[in-house]
């Protein structure tokens, strides 16, 4: 096993992480598209980027991903990344 022993080490992994992910949500992967959502909200992979967040939870509901429907639905009606629109978590069935 290889290990990487350098400082920018958890820089260069998250940054491998991160492009895997969005390889694998480009690819309609919907578990991909979610996990990379929870780190682009939650800034796992640098600053928060809550648009980008929203964005990959809407691939990953397309895809089937109940727990995805459930981000979604809570970030339209916390107005995170996007408007306050509780007519679209309705008419989407997020919850």
């Amino acid at each position: 096993m290889m290990m990487l022993h350098t400082q920018s080490t958890p820089i260069i992994i998250t940054q491998l992480v991160k492009s895997s992910l969005a390889a694998a949500m480009e690819q309609q992967h919907a578990d991909a598209a979610l996990h990379l959502g929870v780190l682009l909200e939650g800034g796992g992979v640098g600053a928060n980027d809550l648009p980008g967040a929203l964005r990959c939870y809407r691939a990953a509901a397309a895809a089937g991903c109940m727990p995805a429907y459930n981000n979604v639905g809570r970030m339209l009606l916390e107005g995170r990344g996007c408007s306050v629109d509780p007519a679209e978590v309705i008419e989407g069935g997020c919850f």
